[in-house]
């Protein structure tokens, strides 16, 4: 997992296929921001589903 401080850009944005509108890639995000799409040695995941709505990385959705 990625952790981001607030103004904080992901460093992988460039080459990440999930970037378009990713709050991760942006510089003036005002809040911490995790990315589980990023394994602890640093590598992309693949076939993950990114919510575009999410500005934490830690959106769920909860269905009642």
């Amino acid at each position: 997992m990625l952790v981001l401080m607030e103004n904080e850009k992901c460093h992988l944005a460039f080459r990440c296929e999930y970037e378009d509108g990713c709050w991760g890639a942006r510089t003036n995000r005002p809040n911490k921001f995790t990315c589980e799409f990023v394994d602890n040695q640093g590598n992309i995941k693949e076939n993950c589903f990114r919510n575009p709505d999410d500005k934490t990385g830690k959106m769920q959705i909860i269905i009642d």
